[in-house]
């Protein structure tokens, strides 16, 4: 739901002045949409005449008899507001149970076309893991709340969005969270329609998970669920001790134990750079491929940025003549061994 608060939708006739205090406020804390519709019934006081003189008001009386609440008519439904009421009927179904204007991790919305189009390598481990995840009946996530335990630097953070940008709807809004707390609350998470929420847990103080903070968040998987929205926790295998740490109720635990193959994720990112060429090279050098054996799926990604931006400098350094002699072929190799060395 928006921050942006529902302009109130006016009557077609004034209501009388001594009502201003009482259409103000709907006596929800200002979390309810302001969409009340005075009904067409009979005023609390009657309509003066354009002739006549207009009434003194009369004195206030502790004996007077409290007047008969108001009828307030929302989507042509009658609904009755006494005081101030917390939750009115025929509109739950177009709340979001409340609205957090402060105090909410940020985030950033993320493209579902670049999430696609990013390079991205599965091994046989990730393909389990993926399975275990995703309803082969609805593709879609099997509970609202998916929790990926991963030693760090596997790659957890792009499996997690790539994921959401594959079973999720087109019109769900992928977001990027920051955990910006001192400790995981479930207060402190968004909740909106159509959302998917990817959020790390990597920070060896703060992002410690207790098992008062999972059952608080299976109960946020509900609210998740109601709203067609999904969050995906990403918590660094260190940070995951406490053995009453499980599944609860709308929460699915996976666990990833390895990255991919060091050098697919090279390959799939200089495919991706646009420098192809430069595979087939790296395939050929067994000292270029061997250093990257053990390479963690962060440490592969940079090393192949590294090795497209060498080359990239190395062409703008060689004349394109030099570049087609026969010799062009060890300059590559060379490039490449130097970058791989330097990463």
């Amino acid at each position: 739901m928006s921050d942006v608060p529902f302009a109130p939708t006016r009557s077609d006739t004034n209501p009388p002045s001594s009502e201003a205090g009482e259409n103000q406020s709907n006596g929800s804390g200002s979390w309810l949409p302001r969409r009340w519709r005075p009904a067409t019934g009979a005023p609390d006081q009657p309509d003066a005449g354009h002739g006549s003189p207009s009434p003194s008001p009369a004195s206030p009386s502790t004996d007077a008899v409290q007047a008969a609440p108001r009828l307030h008519e929302t989507a042509g439904a009658a609904t009755h507001l006494y005081g101030d009421a917390d939750v009115v009927a025929n509109v739950i179904e177009e709340l979001i149970l409340e609205t957090r204007k402060r105090d909410l991790l940020e985030g950033v919305e993320q493209s579902r076309e670049q999430l696609l189009d990013q390079p991205f390598v599965r091994s046989s481990h990730w393909d389990t893991v993926w399975q275990q995840i995703i309803n082969p009946v609805t593709s879609r996530p099997h509970q609202p709340v998916t929790i990926i335990v991963a030693p760090r630097s596997c790659g957890s953070t792009t499996l997690a969005l790539r994921l959401l940008a594959e079973h999720t709807a087109n019109n769900i809004t992928v977001v990027k969270l920051d955990a910006d707390w001192q400790t995981p609350t479930k207060g402190r998470l968004p909740l909106e329609k159509a959302h998917a929420y990817q959020l790390d847990l990597k920070h060896p103080e703060n992002d410690q998970v207790s098992a008062d903070f999972l059952n608080a968040l299976s109960q946020h998987a509900t609210h998740l669920r109601d709203c067609r929205s999904y969050l995906v926790l990403t918590v660094a295998q260190d940070l995951w001790k406490d053995h009453r740490l499980s599944d609860r109720d709308g929460i699915q635990v996976v666990r990833l134990h390895e990255a991919p193959d060091a050098q697919d994720v090279v390959e799939a990112h200089l495919n991706g750079y646009g420098y192809s060429q430069l595979v087939t090279s790296l395939r050929s050098l067994p000292k270029a491929t061997a250093s990257l054996r053990g390479l963690t799926a962060v440490a592969a990604v940079r090393a192949a940025h590294t090795v497209a931006m060498a080359w990239k400098e190395h062409t703008h350094t060689t004349s394109q003549q030099s570049l087609a002699q026969a010799d062009g072929e060890s300059e590559t190799q060379g490039t490449l061994e130097n970058a791989l060395s330097r990463r």
